[in-house]
């Protein structure tokens, strides 16, 4: 069983709707190990998620919630690493995951000709399930937190919107322990200006 994905929406009148879930996944990182012998070690990781959308006349708010281990398939950083080296001599492994916690918030108006919003997230590194002893793989593992806020403006004309965002993002790089969690960091700011135009027909 390679993933199951289970998910529960939940409508609260004609403004609110909560919706959660959970991810399960498995993989089997090698097929031999270095040493040429074949191996069935796999690793199991779990997600959870949680959101809440509210829907006005006005604005509309989206919050959302996630836990991830091994989440680089949602976009996010972790991963897994070698936990343990059970044979040397046939190098067999086995691995624990990287853990991480994420939130986003996003607000948007409901101008017919001018639409504002704004969004808002924030990653943390928890670090790994069981001690690192050996090779880490994933996404951002020298990372202990990003967080991002990104302003944006839409104007409508008739069939033409045009929309502009100012996107700032902040990763505080460091350095990884054995227990997957960063220290000694230092922060590296990015910015980005994006502009599009929509056409509708």
């Amino acid at each position: 069983m390679p993933g199951l994905n289970f998910q529960v929406r939940v409508p609260a009148g004609e403004t609110i709707t909560g919706w959660a879930g959970i991810d399960y996944k498995k993989l089997r990182p090698e097929l031999k190990t270095s040493m040429n012998f074949e191996t069935s070690s796999s690793i199991g990781s779990l997600a959870a998620f949680a959101n809440i959308k509210i829907k006005t006349t006005p604005f509309n708010v989206s919050f959302m919630g996630v836990y991830g281990q091994n989440a680089t398939d949602l976009m996010m950083i972790g991963g897994y690493a070698v936990s343990e080296v059970t044979s040397v001599a046939n190098d067999f492994k086995i691995y624990t995951n990287l853990n991480s916690a994420n939130f986003w918030i996003d607000l948007a108006t409901n101008g017919k000709k001018v639409s504002l919003g704004l969004f808002s997230g924030y990653t943390k590194n928890l670090g790994a399930s069981d001690e690192i002893t050996g090779v880490l793989y994933g996404r951002g593992n020298n990372i202990d937190h990003l967080f991002r806020i990104s302003p944006r403006v839409t104007i409508t004309e008739g069939r033409f919107s045009f929309a502009g965002e100012i996107e700032s993002t902040t990763a505080a790089y460091g350095t990884t322990g054995s227990d997957g969690k960063v220290t000694d960091t230092n922060n590296v700011n990015n910015l980005r200006l994006l502009f599009c135009t929509i056409y509708k027909f």
